[in-house]
């Protein structure tokens, strides 16, 4: 079984990815490192995963990864990209509803990636996932998968209800058909070979 080593400061994040990858591999052993990388500012999140590998790496002398997500919403010029976190900690979800109520495209793609890094190998793998924006916010979470209150207002291009509307069993139907083409699952078999 090999080690790698993952930093991240949001549990949710934590959390999936050692559920992940303890469900599909039994080759690989993540084990959590927690403190703060400077991050890079750029609207490309392959380069800002890339930054947060390497600054771990420089930090632990390990095999690491790192994650990233950006947002496009395309009838806002794509806003907010890769500025995720602080649009939700600044505008929140209400003015994100506020900003499109008038839009008849109200959908969007979340892409993710995961940069793996070993001072040999910098390997990335992304994930897009397209979804609409509901009418209205919905006010209570149903589901433990939760991370941010974006939940509350999107919706998966396959459901009509936000995720979280979802309870427990809905969602885990929703990963398990997300998974095609999904990050991890990407990583896991690249890292197997």
């Amino acid at each position: 079984m090999k080690t790698i080593y993952f930093c991240s400061t949001n549990n949710w994040k934590k959390i999936k990815l050692q559920k992940d990858i303890s469900q599909y591999s039994k080759n690989i052993l993540l084990e959590i490192v927690d403190f703060e990388i400077n991050e890079i500012q750029d609207i490309n999140c392959e380069n800002v995963s890339k930054n947060k590998v390497i600054e771990v790496y420089k930090k632990i002398n390990k095999p690491c990864i790192a994650m990233d997500s950006w947002l496009y919403i395309s009838s806002l010029n794509n806003f907010p990209w890769s500025y995720v976190k602080m649009t939700l900690e600044t505008i929140w979800i209400i003015w994100i509803m506020e900003l499109i109520k008038n839009k008849s495209d109200k959908q969007f793609e979340i892409r993710n990636c995961l940069s793996y890094y070993d001072w040999e190998n910098l390997k990335q793998f992304t994930e897009v996932i397209n979804w609409n924006i509901s009418n209205e916010i919905y006010p209570l979470i149903n589901n433990d998968y939760a991370w941010s209150d974006l939940y509350k207002i999107i919706i998966p291009n396959w459901y009509n209800i936000t995720l979280a509307e979802m309870t427990n069993d809905i969602y885990l139907e929703w990963d398990k058909k997300r998974i095609i083409n999904w990050m991890t699952k990407q990583f896991i078999e690249w890292f197997e070979k």
